[in-house]
């Protein structure tokens, strides 16, 4: 048997490969020729073409090859055969084929003329995943005793009135075969550094963290990895307040602000080592109490802290660098002007003096070019907004803060100051919509403030939105995303329209999608799996 083979390099989704075998009994001008498949999958009745998908393992992939014909005969005779890693996942015409197994590859087409014997091959890529490796929200509740971890699961860059999510309830339940348990107390959802050489990388974690029990969980399979009161602590677990859980060091947090850390004895084990019994101290060798941690970037080298107790803003290094060693990593230091200098009218970092923390959180661009934190404070029954960046030094490790601005917060008033905040992460470049707003949640009303209208001094806190209930919980750190998450007392969650919100005041549409029944909500998070940060 003698066979002919030509291949041409894939081209706009057509993956073109064709052979034939020569038989030596027909006139070749009569021979039927393929000369190229166009691949159409099919999802819930709607076709797309391409010559690649990615999809999460356990999806059911439907293609149908669409035929083009250099010589083409009325009769055909064609016997179709899929095949994957070598092993053959269909013989129809049209593909269905369950994906039970995550990895990347080709799918191959043989298509086989039965007259003649001759072959036409073709090929697609596929990348199957992880299953939950995708935007959406993530949402601690309770209800009937038992503590849940859902995850809604939806688009990131949708902006329209009928964007769907998919809600997919009890999922911590449904994949680890247990409940959780709520005397554990748990109140919130971290998400922090994984190592990951692969490719893609998937580079983050979530911890779902409680009074008496921190439980890591895989971000992309939602099975549990870890429990903290087990394995992380040297002594037992204090009764905790709050975690941040970077590349190389640990710390979280009590009841009373007193930091406990751990240093990794390597970043590829993100959970190597125990943390320590004995509190962190201050460079003067006093106990550390009263700090509150304020979520950043993830993948910066460092925490920024708040110590309530001097008033001041710290940081603490996440610092390695490959030539110096880890000689600043775990360093706790107070925060200083990077020009030796605070601007005027800046109030200090390092020391707030009469002025009172009201709220501190971050924010950022799509590209990450921009990160920024905001300030409320609070001083003689007036509230000011101060914003500024920390970077820093390279060579030494030495953190500073640059990029300052403060200005008066017009609308903030003493009922808000208690009120849940969260700050929306704004697009840059990424795409035509912007949302670079702070949300402010009280009682049943959603508030919203421009943080880019420094220079504007009509600018002000403004309602956006009343509920049917008390507003519980908020968030909205989505990379280049454009939805905020809200959780109501009554059980019931919002997904938002922040995109130019503040020119939709009081409008239904602001609301995009709403999950009820889901009892009390402790705790909102963007899921930023899927565009998680790179670390090196």
């Amino acid at each position: 048997m003698k066979y002919k083979i030509l291949l041409l390099l894939p081209f706009l989704g057509c993956c073109l490969a064709s052979c034939y075998e020569d038989k030596g009994n027909y006139d070749y001008n009569d021979l039927l020729q393929v000369s190229g498949v166009t691949f159409v999958r099919d999802v819930d009745g709607e076709e797309t073409e391409s010559g690649s998908w990615e999809v999460p393992v356990g999806t059911v992939l439907k293609i149908r090859p669409i035929l083009s014909f250099t010589k083409e005969k009325s009769k055909m005779n064609l016997a179709y055969t899929w095949i994957y890693k070598d092993e053959v996942i269909g013989q129809e015409e049209q593909l269905n084929w369950l994906t039970e197994e995550v990895g990347g590859g080709y799918v191959r087409l043989d298509i086989e003329d039965l007259d003649t014997e001759n072959h036409f091959l073709f090929n697609f890529s596929v990348n199957i995943t992880d299953p939950y490796r995708d935007s959406g929200f993530l949402i601690l509740n309770e209800k009937d005793g038992i503590s849940y971890f859902n995850f809604i699961r939806g688009s990131y860059y949708g902006n329209d009135v009928d964007t769907e999510y998919e809600p997919l309830l009890g999922l911590y339940q449904k994949e680890n075969g247990e409940t959780l348990k709520p005397e554990a107390e748990y109140f919130k959802i971290h998400e922090h550094f994984r190592k990951d050489n692969n490719y893609p990388s998937y580079n983050t974690q979530f911890m779902i963290v409680g009074k008496h029990e921190l439980i890591d969980v895989n971000a992309y399979t939602f099975k549990e990895v870890i429990r903290g009161s087990k394995d992380m602590f040297m002594a037992g677990m204090p009764e905790i307040s709050d975690v941040m859980f970077m590349q190389w060091f640990d710390i979280v947090t009590d009841q009373e602000g007193k930091v406990y850390r751990r240093k990794k004895s390597t970043n590829e084990l993100y959970h190597s080592n125990q943390f320590l019994a004995a509190p962190m101290k201050d460079d003067k060798g006093k106990e550390l109490s009263g700090i509150k941690i304020i979520p950043g970037d993830l993948s910066d080298n460092f925490c920024l802290l708040f110590d309530q107790e001097r008033n001041c803003f710290l940081t603490i290094s996440d610092w390695k660098d490959s030539y110096y060693g880890d000689n600043n990593l775990g360093q706790i230091s107070v925060l200083e002007s990077g020009s030796g200098e605070w601007p005027e009218n800046f109030v200090p970092l390092d020391n707030l003096g009469d002025y009172k923390m009201i709220f501190c959180g971050f924010y950022r661009d799509a590209w990450g070019s921009i990160k920024r934190y905001f300030t409320i404070l609070k001083k003689d029954n007036r509230y000011y907004y101060q914003q500024f960046s920390v970077d820093s030094d390279y060579n030494t490790g030495i953190f500073y803060v640059d990029n300052c601005v403060r200005g008066e917060l017009t609308g903030f008033t003493d009922n808000m100051a208690d009120g849940i905040m969260s700050l929306m992460w704004y697009s840059n470049g990424f795409d035509s919509s912007m949302h670079p707003y702070l949300f402010i949640a009280k009682e049943n009303k959603l508030y919203l403030y421009d943080y880019t209208a420094i220079n504007d001094s009509k600018e002000k806190v403004q309602e956006i939105y009343t509920f049917d209930s008390p507003i519980v919980a908020i968030d909205g750190t989505c990379i280049s995303g454009v939805h905020l998450g809200v959780g109501l007392a009554d059980g019931t969650f919002h997904a938002i329209k922040a995109t130019n919100a503040k020119y939709y005041l009081n409008d239904p549409s602001l609301i995009l999608w709403t999950q009820k029944n889901l009892g009390k909500i402790k705790c909102i998070k963007y899921n930023t799996s899927a565009q998680a940060p790179a670390y090196y």
